[in-house]
């Protein structure tokens, strides 16, 4: 099953909603699945949805890449001025966990 949604993920995975970049990204990093080609097309997708992304959603794609040490240049360099932008809005776990994710990965 799992292997079935990533494959159909990687074709569709620019249709997606922000919230549903970020779940996916969230879900594939809880299980531990360390997929490069669906790891780079969720990269690829956050950075075309991130505006769209709420503060939350920023820090939970990069705790997501930082779970399982993806390392994804383009999408860490897209988090960090988006993130400064909107230090403001975020909560205490999300700040706490963006500087967790930027420092592992």
């Amino acid at each position: 099953m799992r292997k079935a949604i990533a494959a159909r993920s990687i074709n569709k995975i620019h249709e997606f909603e922000p919230l549903s970049v970020v779940n996916l990204a969230l879900a594939f990093a809880r299980l531990g699945d360390l997929d490069g080609p669906l790891w780079a097309a969720i990269s690829s997708g956050a950075i075309y949805k991130m505006s769209e992304f709420s503060v939350q959603g920023l820090g939970n794609i990069a705790w997501s890449l930082a779970t399982i040490c993806f390392s994804h240049d383009p999408l860490m360099t897209a988090l960090a001025p988006e993130s400064i932008r909107r230090i403001t809005e975020m909560g205490t776990q999300t700040l706490v966990n963006t500087a967790w994710a930027f420092a592992k990965v």
